[in-house]
């Protein structure tokens, strides 16, 4: 007997079927602003369109899960990429700090021990 399956991270065929879902919920909640939404996308207003589907898909109750499936998946891709077991490169930058000493130097040297943090 297999283990029951977890929701959260669905697979690609219930990934699909969640995809459709949260675009199914959209339409049934406003039809008229997801179907403004898809004549922007046909037109090739891609920007436009998708503005307009953010808030729409995002009412969705299953539009969370959709975004953990994501997530989870570009974790598992970038544990297996090479790159990602060796630390980026950091460069370092001078910078130069122009400072008014004022009257007293106290207040200079707060403003220095707050530069060298």
């Amino acid at each position: 007997m297999q283990p029951a399956r977890r929701d959260d991270q669905p697979g690609l065929k219930s990934g699909l079927a969640l995809f459709a879902s949260i675009h199914l919920d959209a339409l049934r909640l406003a039809p008229r602003a997801y179907l403004e939404a898809w004549w922007w996308r046909v037109n090739g207003k891609r920007l436009r369109a998708r503005a307009r589907f953010a808030p729409l898909l995002g009412a969705s109750p299953r539009a969370y899960r959709l975004w953990l499936c994501g997530e989870s998946r570009a974790g598992a891709q970038s544990a297996q990429s090479p790159q990602s077991a060796q630390a980026p490169a950091v460069q370092t930058v001078p910078i130069i700090l122009l400072v008014d000493p004022g009257e007293g130097g106290a207040a200079l040297a707060a403003t220095l021990a707050s530069a060298a943090r």
